[in-house]
């Protein structure tokens, strides 16, 4: 069964709206591009943990909607909004080691509850990590 693995956050669902859906998904990755600037921002001034918080609640929305609302049938090649989730990965990645290990710990659960979604065991997306 497909859904949400967090407490849903409507400005994030907003993006996901069914009116959005284009070619490679690109109005859904123009719409998550804020909430990646905000997860950058909140790394930037040491908010680990809201930046965490955002991640999983962006990747949770993308993962549901993926399978959902069959993102698969609008893209051949190229995942636009798998690939802004996997920028704020790499970010999140690159500043990990300053987190408490608290955060770190989220991290990992919320991670490897995301791996078990339907849009990552079948579809292998987001490919967050590969």
């Amino acid at each position: 069964m497909n859904s949400h693995l967090f407490p849903v956050n409507q400005s994030i669902e907003a993006i996901f709206a069914p009116e959005n859906l284009d070619e490679d998904c690109s109005r859904i990755s123009e719409l998550m591009a804020p909430v990646a600037n905000a997860i950058d921002q909140d790394l930037i001034d040491g908010r680990s943990s809201e930046a965490v918080d955002l991640f999983l609640l962006l990747v949770d929305s993308l993962c549901y909607h993926f399978v959902a609302d069959e993102h698969w049938r609008w893209f051949d090649d190229c995942y636009d909004s798998g690939y802004v989730a996997d920028g704020c990965w790499k970010r999140i990645v690159e500043c990990v080691g300053g987190f408490p290990e608290e955060v770190i710990e989220r991290l990992r659960v919320g991670l490897g509850e995301l791996c078990g979604t339907e849009a990552c065991r079948e579809y292998g997306y987001p490919g967050i990590g590969r």
